[in-house]
C-alpha cells in the first residue's frame, strides 16, 4: 500500500442546504432561530470533516475509529432529516 498523498484534496463538505435541496430553505430558518438545530449541524458538519480527513490519509486513525465516527455522522443525519421533516413550513 502506497503512503498517502499528503496535499491530497477532500472532497467538498456539502452543506446540509445542498445535502437537503428540497429543504435549504427550512434549513437556513433552523440554522438562525433553533440553537439546537445550529448545534447539531454544526456537529455533522464536523464529524464530515473527520471523516474526510481520515479517507485522505491527513489524518490517520483506526478503521474502528472512523467507522464509529460514520455510525455518528449518519445518526447526526438521520435526527436533521427527523427535525426537517417535523419543522413547520413556515
Amino acid at each position: 500500500m502506497s503512503a498517502p498523498d499528503p496535499y491530497a484534496q477532500a472532497p467538498a463538505l456539502l452543506s446540509l442546504e445542498q445535502e437537503f435541496p428540497d429543504n435549504a430553505a427550512l434549513i437556513t430558518r433552523l440554522r438562525h432561530r433553533d440553537q439546537s438545530f445550529r448545534r447539531l449541524a454544526s456537529y455533522y458538519e464536523s464529524l464530515h470533516l473527520n471523516i474526510q480527513a481520515i479517507e485522505t490519509g491527513r489524518e490517520e486513525a483506526s478503521a474502528a475509529f472512523l467507522d464509529m465516527l460514520r455510525t455518528q455522522r449518519d445518526q447526526a443525519r438521520h435526527d436533521i432529516t427527523h427535525i426537517l421533516a417535523d419543522a413547520p413550513p413556515y
